[in-house]
């Protein structure tokens, strides 16, 4: 028996609180029926009656009795509420209903539709909830087992709209958060018409297909109104997976020999359990009456640690209803740990592979599916090119996908057009029958002139191979903020291998739009229909693969020019360029809003390189995405050359502003993003810093205000700065000139939430950058710990690379460190590979001089 006096920690949630309590294993003697030790789940491991409880245990059973309010001596029983899903307080008020949303959407429309200059409209209005429980136990520190809940709740608007201007028509997006009035859909239109711009591919907005929905009324109510105590109890439920998965061990009873030494082994179980919940309705100018949807489902991941061997292994579980949940997850997981005991790390080597289920699944999900989508026959870049109805795989293979199958966390009763989902069979019997596709992508690509060498087919067959049943599920990254077609990714556009994608998303839309590309996938068979072991990769990140895959090829490339227009130069700053690289790769290409055609464009995103010196890094990205041809690279620091050794606003188009003197790259940011919030703009502003250059007073200055800039109305949430951590200054280690530490503690101190990563992990980048525009109180400060002269050997925490070019030769052997290429392999490597080629000759070439 335990008594836990009061609570050892404030909870901001409604759910019990839990007491900090220790694993007390229970030693039994040997016995021929059982095991010579087990033991049961600790009396003290949680206190379902809240803190003002007693609790025992008895065969796994937990029973809570209280005596507040009770004469001594006297217990009063509590009845478990772990099966009995209670509404949460206020929920119904903070998740708009479906009826709100299909009002609004209707009131919005016909606002646009009175319009003069509107052609054409839709309007998309989404309510979304996470809630999120983190499992945290450990057998041998004082801990709560499961945390109290957190949650994040949001809605918006969004209208799409075909305008008439003297030039002919122009389509623009504009969207509202957190607010559903006219008033707001009247910004959203303000907004759209402010972004419009020509697209000449462009058709139509959706129309009826003359299909019918098939899917309804399909998520789970239990998911849709469980409460936070619900919450923590589906945690406990895969924290006790793993206890007893532990405690059935034969393995750890081997290694304990007893309780004591059973606490020793650290047995540790991290994870979460979040329960996802989206509301949609849609109406347009051909689809006028609301349609409506909604969804849920429920997902927990798991990792478990034996500690002191070393070993870790991870469980997950999804499913869409929450009469399916299990401890699945905590079981896994524990198990996988106990597996990992002793486990020898593979030797490097040759070796046959025999993929399972799961890789292979996986790999149909990421090549051949991503190859059956219109945007890559439109494109050209698919390897199914004109084979429409001819056989591309073993006839053994049969690909298809159904959004509207019940029971799977991609199903959807319409796609995010307001057009029904269904099945499209892909390949069947090794013969490609059907694309993957929207309404944008099927009419201009049925209305390309070269639609039967691309498709391999023409009129009915071609229609029936392009149904749009998929709107935008494969948009890599979704076009946040409602980017217009044309204002967002020119890397896309210059290069016709990489598939084009129609990026659009509405405010509050995002994990609808996440949630739906889940649907295409495939899925290994022998699993559980509503639990698949293997977490999804459409909705927890794997579906970014290919498009971190992108961004990390980029970076690649762009370090190459890095090296080869400091080369040319003679003379610059590649330590910190090659640092700072990743980071600008991923904003440039996975984030930020621009249009390198009208580098003026008013809502653009603004990227200030506060470290200046480190702008070949900058030079590189431009050049990538459009903003002027990469042969000008090698004009670097020449005189008359626009590309100058610090960046110059006033000679370069797409340099927002000249940082050649350090420190006051923080202050020119603060002023951008108040200057854009007075004015009502989406735009965003980020400031990449150097660590030596917050040895500079004027960033501390401007690191006090920021938090306070523009409060209450006005705060700077779109300001997003970017510590290069590096480590490396001109003259040594930052730590020897000046120590900044501790930075995070700083920053925190002056009011900043503070994000640390790795900055050469993309998904780290990616998830900060998430997370930073999820934030709506200030700004945010992320902590990037990098290389100096990353990706290269010889230059990597050198010092005495941050301001020293290297050499033609030096850098031709950069080069190939930076490609992966071993020596002895590198002569054949250039046969193939002929832009590399011709670098390489031309920075021989000017060795020899």
């Amino acid at each position: 028996m335990c008594g836990t006096g009061r609570p050892t920690r404030r909870v901001t949630s409604r759910a019990p609180a839990r007491c900090r309590c220790e694993w007390s294993p229970t030693v039994r003697r040997r016995s021929r029926r059982r095991a010579w030790w087990s033991f049961i789940e600790p009396a003290r491991t949680r206190c379902p009656g809240g803190p003002a409880t007693f609790c025992t245990s008895s065969g796994g059973a937990i029973n809570a009795s209280s005596r507040r309010g009770s004469p001594a001596g006297w217990t009063r029983a509590i009845p478990s509420t772990g099966e009995i899903p209670r509404r949460r307080r206020g929920t119904e008020h903070a998740m708009r209903t479906v009826d709100e949303l299909a009002k609004a959407s209707e009131q919005a429309l016909a606002l646009v539709a009175r319009q003069k200059d509107v052609r054409e409209a839709e309007v998309f209005v989404s309510a979304n909830s996470a809630v999120l429980t983190r499992l945290n136990y450990t057998s041998h520190i004082p801990c709560n087992g499961v945390e109290e809940p957190k949650s994040t709740e949001s809605y918006g608007l969004g209208i799409q709209a075909v305008f008439d201007a003297p030039d002919g028509r122009r389509i623009g997006f504009g969207s509202e958060p957190s607010d559903l009035s006219l008033a707001g859909a009247e910004r959203a239109l303000i907004k759209a018409r402010r972004a419009a711009v020509a697209d000449p591919e462009f058709v139509s907005l959706p129309s009826p297909t003359g299909s019918s929905r098939t899917l309804a009324d399909y998520h789970d109510p239990r998911l849709m109104a469980l409460d936070d105590a619900g919450l923590v109890e589906a945690g406990w439920k895969i924290t006790g997976g793993a206890l007893r998965t532990f405690s059935a061990s034969s393995r750890l009873a081997e290694l304990a020999q007893d309780d004591e030494g059973l606490r020793r082994l650290g047995l540790i179980l991290g994870g979460d359990v979040t329960i996802l919940r989206e509301r949609m309705a849609i109406a347009s100018t051909t689809m006028p009456r609301a349609q409506t949807d909604e969804t849920s489902l429920i997902t927990a991941f798991a990792t478990a640690m034996v500690e002191t061997r070393g070993a870790k292994g991870s469980g997950a579980s999804t499913g869409t209803r929450l009469d399916h949940f299990t401890d699945e997850a905590g079981v896994e997981a524990a198990q996988n740990a106990i597996n990992a005991i002793g486990g020898e790390r593979v030797p490097s080597g040759t070796y046959a592979v025999v993929f399972g289920r799961q890789p292979v699944a996986d790999l149909l999900n990421n090549i051949v599916i991503a190859s059956c989508t219109a945007s890559s026959f439109y494109s050209s870049s698919t390897p199914f090119l004109g084979k429409l109805g001819r056989a591309v795989a073993s006839r053994h293979l049969s690909l298809y996908d159904d959004g509207a199958r019940p029971g799977l966390m991609g199903s959807k009763g319409i796609t995010c057009e307001g057009l029904p989902t269904g099945r499209t069979d892909l390949i069947k019997d090794g013969v490609l029958v059907g694309c993957l596709s929207n309404w944008y992508e099927t009419q201009r690509l049925l209305r390309d002139p070269a639609l039967a060498e691309k498709l391999g087919a023409r009129g009915p067959a071609a229609e029936a191979a392009l149904t749009p049943r998929n709107g935008f599920r494969f948009g890599a990254g979704g076009g946040h903020r409602g980017a217009a077609q044309g204002q967002r990714d020119p890397d896309q556009r210059q290069h016709r291998h990489v598939p084009q994608q129609r990026r659009r998303c509405h405010q509050g839309r995002e994990g609808h739009d996440r949630l739906g590309r889940g649907r295409g996938r495939v899925r290994a068979r022998g699993r559980r229909h509503r639990r698949p072991r293997r977490r999804n990769r459409g909705i927890h990140g794997g579906a970014r693969l290919m498009a971190e895959v992108r961004l990390e090829s980029i970076a690649r490339e762009c370090r190459v020019q890095i090296l080869r227009m400091l080369a040319h130069a003679g003379s610059g700053h590649p330590g910190g360029s090659l640092s700072v690289i990743d980071i600008l790769t991923t904003l440039y290409f996975g984030r930020v809003r621009y249009d390198a055609k009208r580098p003026d464009w008013p809502d653009r995103d603004r990227v200030v390189l506060s470290k200046g010196h480190a702008v070949p890094a900058l030079y590189a990205v431009l050049a990538k995405a459009g903003y002027f041809p990469e042969r000008a690279l090698i004009t670097l620091r020449k005189l008359g050359s626009p590309l100058q050794g610090h960046p110059d606003r006033t000679a370069l188009p797409g340099i927002e502003a000249a940082t050649g003197s350090l420190g006051q790259g923080l202050s020119i940011s603060l002023g951008l993003a108040l200057g854009l919030r007075l004015a009502g703009s989406s735009a965003r502003v980020y400031c990449v810093l150097g660590d030596g250059e917050t040895q500079e007073g004027q960033v501390w200055e401007a690191a006090m205000s920021a938090p306070k800039l523009g409060q209450p109305d006005y705060a700077l949430n779109n300001l997003v700065v970017i510590l290069d951590y590096n480590k490396i200054q001109l003259d040594n280690f930052v730590k020897k000139v000046l120590d900044i530490e501790p930075v995070t503690a700083k920053w925190q101190s002056f009011g900043w939430p503070v994000i640390e990563i790795d900055g050469h992990d993309i998904a780290q980048i990616t998830k900060a950058l998430d997370q930073a525009e999820a934030t709506t109180v200030g700004p945010t400060f992320i902590v990037a710990h990098t290389v100096k002269g990353k990706g290269v050997s010889f230059m990597e925490n050198d010092p005495e690379w941050h301001g020293k070019a290297p050499k033609p030769g030096e850098a031709i052997k950069a080069i190939r460190e930076v490609l992966g290429i071993t020596e002895g392999a590198w002569e054949d490597y250039l046969k193939t590979d002929s832009a590399t080629r011709e670098i390489v000759t031309e920075l021989s070439a000017l060795e020899k001089k």
